[in-house]
């Protein structure tokens, strides 16, 4: 396992790894956000078990536009943009052990994995491309041209 950052409790972390699992996970501190996408696409799965209502983690849309799926929280906009089954999977927050079979589902499936990866590099592509959202921008901009009445 690959843990990507840092923060005020990483040597408590890095203590507990050692003494649950040794020399099994490893730290790799702050990085770049090259070498974030580089993990990311090297990874089975990325994991995001995310205690905040965060509206659109950017993590799960650069997991997925490396082709890469994302076990995540049911919480806040995680659950909007993983689709269970298609682009990964989800788990209660705070729930190790619901995240543990989440992401050894995936890792003993490398296959279906992989297909899910696929899935969501189209999704992203689809929905979250410059184009896509020029389009989008221009919608709402027409719309709101209908709604509101320009004196003339």
């Amino acid at each position: 396992m690959h843990i990507a950052g840092d923060g005020p409790e990483m040597s408590q972390l890095r203590d507990l790894a050692e003494r649950r699992a040794p020399g099994r996970i490893h730290f790799h501190g702050r990085v770049t956000q090259q070498e974030v996408h580089e993990q990311m696409r090297r990874a089975a799965v990325v994991v995001l078990p995310s205690r905040c209502y965060e509206n659109q983690p950017i993590a799960v849309l650069e997991a997925f536009a490396v082709g890469t799926p994302v076990v995540g929280a049911r919480l806040g906009g995680i659950p909007e943009l993983i689709t269970p089954g298609v682009t990964g999977d989800l788990a209660p927050p705070d729930d190790p052990e619901g995240f543990a079979r989440a992401i050894q589902g995936l890792i003993d499936q490398p296959e279906t994995a992989a297909a899910m990866g696929q899935r969501a590099r189209a999704y992203v592509e689809q929905e979250f491309s410059p184009i896509a959202h020029l389009e989008r921008l221009h919608e709402l901009y027409a719309e709101a041209a209908q709604v509101v009445a320009v004196p003339s």
